[in-house]
């Protein structure tokens, strides 16, 4: 108790001399990352960095983070979503995450087993590209792109994604391996990990380049047994691809981690969540590097609301997240995560189902909500 007390004293002499005149709840740290405006308290990686210690940079970098209307005790702060990279400097020193090994146990994420915290869910500390739309070069390491073969069998074409969750299975969507994707794209014959640039057979950024891209065969298409196309809420739009060989973890292929593995909070409205893939943008079809958005989570009820107005009933399996104009997924992200960051690394709230269009003000589009298929999951993984 003494210990809190002395941090938040600390902290009122920090945060007392400074006035914030505007207001937000989305904000960007100094470093240009994403956040969003909280109680230091609700963002264990600003508070890891105080430790109880101010020096005149401590101070300085604290005030600079300090955001208005934020959620919780005050002070509030603007919390990154990804990892916070604190200024260079002798002490103290910023909290870091274990690096996943190169060659990981079987037991701790292959067939049957799901990674949990050190191994699944890390991603780049490194600079990260926020200024624009695309990600760094070994940021999000799970994502998965499909490859499908087409009717012709004379190309292979390149639509919806996934989340690899251990070295044998990748998260998906129910649409994404059955139905009207088959007749329209083609068959899913392989699983594409560690892609960065579509245009590229190497990626580079500086002088840093990537592994090549791994592209791995498909042994089992698991599309959820409650899954019916003809149902326009896409009830059940969830599944898993089992590979036909195991993946070795890298520092550009690692696993992204489920709800239960890391004991995640409930997903509360207005928290940011980002997706990533490489569907439509504003100005391509099919955008050629992997890039991000962050999305707020929508209220349920408004959302159902909402579909409602569609014919469409918005299930508790389902989460909504955008409604911002210009800020969405849409065509070609099917599949992909809808992420959080927690205090242990990122995390898979919600698979990309479907929208009404792409981008639309007030209008969000609608995720599988990964944690209420926890069981389903599991019991669909054999080693």
């Amino acid at each position: 108790m003494l210990q809190i007390v002395c941090i938040s004293f600390l902290l009122l002499v920090v945060f007392s001399s400074i006035h914030i005149s505007y207001a937000q709840t989305y904000c960007y740290t100094p470093e240009n990352n994403p956040g969003d405006c909280r109680s230091i308290y609700d963002c264990p990686n600003v508070l890891a960095q105080f430790q109880g210690r101010l020096t005149p940079r401590t101070t300085n970098y604290l005030r600079s983070l300090q955001c208005a209307n934020g959620g919780g005790q005050y002070p509030h702060v603007c919390c990154a979503l990804s990892f916070i990279n604190f200024p260079p400097q002798s002490q103290p020193q910023p909290p870091t995450l274990p690096s996943p090994p190169r060659n990981p146990s079987n037991s701790r994420g292959s067939g049957k087993n799901l990674p949990g915290p050190g191994l699944c869910g890390l991603t780049s500390l490194g600079t990260r590209i926020f200024g624009g739309e695309d990600s760094a070069l070994d940021e999000y390491p799970w994502i998965a792109l499909l490859e499908y073969q087409s009717r012709n069998r004379r190309e292979r074409k390149l639509s919806c994604g996934g989340s690899l969750i251990n070295s044998r299975y990748v998260l998906t969507a129910a649409h994404c391996l059955k139905g009207e994707i088959e007749n329209r794209v083609g068959v899913l014959v392989a699983v594409r990990l560690g892609e960065y640039d579509l245009t590229k057979e190497i990626d580079c950024t500086g002088n840093t380049c990537a592994d090549p891209v791994l592209v791995v065969g498909v042994e089992q298409k698991i599309p959820h047994e409650g899954y019916n196309e003809k149902n326009k809420n896409r009830a059940n739009d969830i599944g898993l691809i089992r590979l036909d060989s195991e993946v070795t973890f890298t520092d550009y292929i690692r696993p992204i981690c489920l709800p239960s593995s890391v004991n995640s909070p409930r997903t509360l409205p207005n928290e940011r969540l980002v997706s990533v893939g490489w569907g439509r943008s504003k100005t391509m079809r099919q955008t050629p590097k992997k890039q991000h958005v962050v999305l707020p989570v929508y209220d349920h009820s408004s959302c159902v609301g909402k579909y409602q107005t569609l014919g469409i009933s918005v299930n508790n399996d389902q989460i909504c997240a955008g409604g911002i104009e210009g800020y969405d997924t849409c065509d070609g992200d099917s599949g992909n995560p809808l992420m959080k960051i927690s205090s242990t690394g990122w995390v898979a709230e919600g698979i990309v189902s479907y929208g009404r269009s792409c981008g639309l003000d007030n209008f969000p589009a609608v995720y599988t909500k990964v944690s209420n298929y926890d069981n389903w999951i599991r019991r669909n993984l054999r080693a």
